[in-house]
């Protein structure tokens, strides 16, 4: 996992904190996370393509999208939500050239790729991306929503109306864990990208396919409810995850917005 810088202080503008653990039955973890310094840009990504290539893809991924992105500059109008897109698009195009141009140097990563979520904040606004099957959830009193769309072959068939839930899917022997978009397998990449307002949540939640896929999103939402403190909630929420077990890697951010001072 990428080491994540803490995002607390008086001029963070997201307060975050991150977890991530191996699981019950990998022998490696593919997942990484970061966050910018200053706390603007959050970053997580779930490798795929065997222990090594996996690691790499989703490392390479962050790096290549953190630096994209703060090479264009998160100081520009914060009211400007065309930039914000083209800004977090840019992130995403440079993580798959990264993650593209290492894998022809070596035939074992040939098949290498990666999920990736990215966050940024400017201004009142929030920028979201993704590609793959990593999750951006909005915590709210009612529970979770999802605010990115899987990128799989079960979500586009439900899509479609051959099915009406991943259950159902899953029982016609669908996996959930066929992607139709990811960084690294094709030259062209198409990350969804939206904005919106940053007070539509108090807090947001990050996630690899791992800790959805061990705890349902009732279960996830219970576990975050019942802590106001960040660390603690993450904490909580990761000895609930550890508790019944997962068959994957377990990555996580827990976010929330942070008053930022002059």
């Amino acid at each position: 996992m990428t080491a994540i810088a803490s995002g607390h202080g008086e001029n963070a503008t997201f307060k975050a904190v991150a977890r991530s653990w191996i699981g019950s039955v990998r022998a490696a973890n593919e997942d990484s996370v970061a966050l910018a310094p200053g706390g603007q840009l959050l970053l997580l990504a779930d490798g795929m393509g065997g222990h090594v290539g996996g690691a790499l893809a989703s490392q390479l991924a962050v790096a290549a999208a953190a630096s994209a992105i703060l090479e264009l500059g998160l100081g520009a109008d914060a009211d400007d939500s065309d930039w914000l897109d083209m800004t977090l698009r840019a992130g995403f195009v440079a993580a798959n050239v990264a993650v593209r141009e290492r894998s022809t140097e070596d035939p074992a990563l040939v098949h290498m790729g990666t999920t990736l979520v990215a966050m940024v904040r400017m201004g009142n606004q929030v920028g979201i991306g993704s590609i793959g099957d990593s999750r951006v959830y909005g915590v709210a009193p009612t529970g979770l929503h999802q605010l990115t769309r899987d990128h799989t072959l079960v979500q586009a068939l439900i899509d479609e109306g051959m099915f009406r839930d991943v259950e159902e899917a899953n029982l016609a022997g669908i996996t959930s864990n066929v992607l139709m978009r990811a960084i690294g397998p094709d030259e062209q990449i198409e990350p969804e990208v939206f904005v919106a307002p940053l007070a539509g949540y108090a807090r947001y939640l990050m996630c690899s396919d791992g800790l959805y896929g061990a705890l349902n999103e009732k279960l996830i939402a219970a576990a975050l409810a019942e802590d106001d403190d960040l660390e603690r909630a993450a904490d909580r929420l990761l000895t609930r995850v550890q508790a019944v077990g997962a068959d994957d890697n377990v990555s996580f951010i827990l976010v929330e917005p942070a008053t930022v001072t002059e």
